[in-house]
């Protein structure tokens, strides 16, 4: 065996996460955090070295990631953009929460699970590509995320915690995959940009304030599937929700109380079930309202 290919194999593999900062400094992992890096047997992964040059930080690690661990990078407000490995499985509680610098980020598709706040008061986010196998987005995971306007939801995602992206106050469109099946207590509340909602055929719940406070409402479509709809979920602040709100339902899913808000919108019902509707405990708050859908 030659010297060289001798050399090549008793190379040791770098494993490096690389980042940038709005000073041009190093960012170090959060002092609290005891594991800011992770290993397959959940051992903390020790930093060789971290350098800041030519305009770009470099992280070496002792082995590979498959962890960025509880607020690894909590409150590093100089943070402008990290390369998370796509041999990270989990991004942990408070990961990055208060990174007001962090600008961007893409979730690789090796990422299963975003744990609660782990992006939550990052106030200069404005986008975030989600890889397709996460299955769970964590509560208040993009919470307060102001500069936030837009968010697709993978198909492989089937739970939202609550809160996730309460008060992204410059959400304008959301999109949420067919394997959501509820939405739950305040996801999307406060978001006041927001103008437009079309919730999949795969939800059947609707939780409390889930679209509370989103303001600028103006068109709502809820699908047959929503069996229930629980109460202030489309409260708004003005008292009133001047909107154009569409249930596909037959059948009147079960209402809370102030769902609507005393409407000054109109609700349109299937045309075969407008006395039902008109009857139905709670629904029968919004009587003068309720239409049959136009054909």
């Amino acid at each position: 065996m030659s010297l060289l290919r001798k050399l090549l194999m008793n190379k040791k593999k770098e494993y490096i996460i690389e980042y940038t900062s709005t000073d041009g400094n190093i960012v170090e992992p959060y002092s609290g955090s005891t594991s800011p890096f992770v290993d397959t047997n959940r051992n903390n992964i020790p930093i060789i070295s971290n350098i800041y040059k030519n305009g770009k930080g470099i992280i070496k690690l002792e082995k590979e990631c498959y962890q960025i661990g509880l607020e690894a990078f909590y409150q590093c407000s100089s943070l402008s953009d990290i390369t998370i490995p796509d041999s990270v499985t989990t991004i942990m509680t408070f990961a990055f929460s208060g990174c007001t610098s962090l600008s961007g980020i893409i979730i690789p598709n090796s990422v299963t699970s975003i744990d609660n706040y782990a992006f939550y008061n990052c106030s200069s986010l404005t986008g975030i590509a989600l890889g397709n196998s996460i299955t769970s987005i964590g509560k208040c995971t993009f919470g307060q995320c102001s500069s936030l306007t837009g968010i697709t939801i993978p198909d492989s995602v089937t739970s939202i915690g609550y809160e996730a992206f309460n008060q992204c106050s410059s959400l304008t469109e959301i999109k949420i995959s067919n394997s959501v099946t509820s939405i739950n207590e305040w996801t999307f509340g406060s978001c006041s940009s927001l103008t437009g909602i079309t919730i999949p055929n795969s939800v059947t719940s609707i939780g409390e304030y889930a679209f509370g406070y989103c303001e600028g409402l103006t068109s709502i479509i809820i699908p047959e599937s929503v069996a229930s709809i629980e109460d202030c979920a489309f409260i708004r602040r003005e008292n009133s929700l001047t909107a154009s709100i569409t249930i596909l339902r037959t059948t009147p899913p079960t209402l809370g109380s102030s769902v609507f808000n005393n409407s000054n919108g109109k609700i349109y019902v299937p045309s075969g079930s407008v006395d039902t509707y008109k009857s139905a405990a709670n629904w029968s708050n919004y009587a003068d309202i309720i239409q049959a859908i136009q054909e």
